[in-house]
């Protein structure tokens, strides 16, 4: 997926852009014309144990509470997103060559046994599968246990939605959940959806144990959704027989 990400980079986000200016471009005389905000927000998600190696037959958690107010990468405020559904993804692969990117690398699921205490974790094929987060008394909460059965390195990250070609997922809507004010000459600000940064344990993803073991495409174009892809929003791990 990281191969994606380095072509969305380089085009898709250009693309974007592009479909943005053409429309506002299309009403440049009018004075009612909106300014559109891209908007990505920061999730916080926990893993435990944090070492880079558990014992076969230890469960990994996956879990945690965070509120439903979260924190705007691009500005640092906050807003409030209620009851909202992520529609992001765990995803499992094992590192088998440092030669290769994670996206090359096989999927690990079927290394796992999965316990859903909290939240749940759904429908996963061999490489992901969709996370939904319980909601109540405004915080999100969640615990997911993967019990590993073989030994291995593996890699658990979190995606979140995107299309086939690496653009942001146009199901996600934020109009309906967040307001902005209107810009200082009276024009609506409309939010558009750009992603959902995963930071895993405060950025301590054992990131060294990953570099040695994959390709990092985050070291050569470490822009940001590629850091947070792979160095921020990952925990890499060693299951030792």
């Amino acid at each position: 997926m990281a191969g994606n990400f380095k072509k969305l980079v380089t085009g898709s986000w250009s693309l974007l852009l592009l479909i943005v200016f053409v429309i506002t471009g299309a009403r440049c005389g009018d004075n009612d014309e909106p300014e559109f905000v891209f908007m990505a927000f920061l999730i916080p998600i926990t893993i435990t144990p944090p070492g880079e190696k558990i014992q076969l037959g230890d469960t990994l958690w996956i879990s945690g509470s965070f509120p439903d107010t979260l924190e705007e990468f691009h500005s640092g405020k906050y807003f409030r997103l209620e009851n909202f559904d992520f529609k992001s993804k765990i995803c499992v692969r094992k590192l088998v060559d440092n030669g290769k990117n994670i996206s090359e690398q096989p999927g690990g699921f079927s290394y796992f046994s999965i316990f859903n205490r909290s939240g749940s974790l759904e429908d996963n094929t061999q490489f992901c599968g969709f996370v939904n987060f319980n909601y109540q008394n405004s915080r999100y909460n969640y615990k997911i246990g993967l019990l590993p059965n073989k030994g291995g390195i593996f890699t658990i990250n979190f995606l979140w939605p995107i299309d086939l070609h690496g653009m942001p997922d146009e199901q996600i809507d934020l109009r309906p959940v967040i307001r902005l004010e209107n810009t200082p000459d009276g024009r609506k600000r409309i939010p558009v959806y750009e992603a959902f940064y995963f930071v895993v344990n405060k950025g301590a993803t054992n990131f060294d144990l990953f570099r040695a073991h994959c390709k990092a495409e985050s070291l050569e174009n470490p822009v940001p959704i590629n850091v947070f892809y792979e160095q921020k929003g990952s925990f890499t791990f060693q299951v030792v027989e």
